[in-house]
């Protein structure tokens, strides 16, 4: 006897891109605001968040967040993250608040896959 097929809104992640994934979100995880050079290290881990996001396949972009939250297009994220590094440039970014604001930003944007 077979079980009927089923279609999953999760699709299976590559696994690469899903381990470069986890391994971003704990390096996010470990950057604090009393961090040395945390500004620097918050634009590099925007870069590779970036550069992950990217070689996604389309095809394969999940339908809905595994946080049970709306999944935001390639696009919208990639276009987000292209906005907090441009933010990360300025002098306010040295502004605990403000880099706070943008580490939480980035942090969801990679809760929707893991």
């Amino acid at each position: 006897m077979s079980l009927p097929a089923t279609h999953s809104v999760y699709p299976p992640l590559p696994e690469e891109l899903t381990a470069l994934l986890r391994t971003i979100r704990l390096h996010l995880l470990a950057l604090h605001p009393t961090s040395p050079y945390r500004v620097a290290r918050l634009v590099r881990i925007a870069d590779q968040l970036e550069y992950v996001l990217s070689r996604w396949p389309l095809e394969g972009w999940p339908q809905a967040s595994r946080q049970e939250a709306t999944m935001p297009t390639k696009v919208a994220l990639l276009t987000s993250i292209t906005a907090t590094k441009a933010s990360l440039t300025s002098p306010i970014a040295q502004q605990e608040l403000q880099w706070r604001a943008m580490h939480k930003l980035l942090l969801e944007n990679t809760l929707h896959f893991i």
